[in-house]
C-alpha cells in the first residue's frame, strides 16, 4: 500500500485545510467592501491553495459579479482539482461571466 507503516492513514486533503478555510471565510465575511473581501480571499488562496468547492463558497460571499469573476480567474492558477472547476459556474448570475472564465481558462 502507499501508506507509511503508521496504523492510520491521514486522508489526502486537496486544497485548503478545513480549519484554515473556515478562518478565511470568516475573515472575508468581516470585510466591509468587496475589494477588501477579494484581497483577503486572494491572500488566503495564494498562501494555502484551494479546491474548486472552496472557490465556489468564497465566490458566494462576494456581492458583485465582477468580483466573483476576478476571484475565479485568480483561483484557477492555485486550484488543486482543476477538473472540477466547472462547479464555480453555478454562482455566476450571467452567462457572459461563464464564457469569459472559459476563455481565460483555455489560455492555460
Amino acid at each position: 500500500s502507499m501508506c507509511p507503516p503508521e496504523p492510520i492513514c491521514e486522508p489526502v486533503i486537496l486544497g485548503m485545510r478545513p480549519e484554515v478555510f473556515s478562518r478565511l471565510k470568516e475573515m472575508v465575511r468581516q470585510q466591509n467592501f468587496d475589494s477588501d473581501q477579494l484581497r483577503v480571499a486572494k491572500q488566503g488562496i495564494r498562501a494555502n491553495g484551494v479546491n474548486s468547492e472552496q472557490v465556489r463558497q468564497l465566490m458566494e460571499l462576494l456581492s458583485f459579479e465582477s468580483s466573483r469573476l476576478e476571484l475565479a480567474k485568480f483561483s484557477y492558477g492555485f486550484v488543486a482539482d482543476p477538473e472540477n472547476f466547472f462547479i464555480v459556474n453555478d454562482v455566476f448570475w450571467f452567462s457572459s461571466s461563464i464564457r469569459e472564465l472559459d476563455r481565460y481558462i483555455n489560455q492555460f
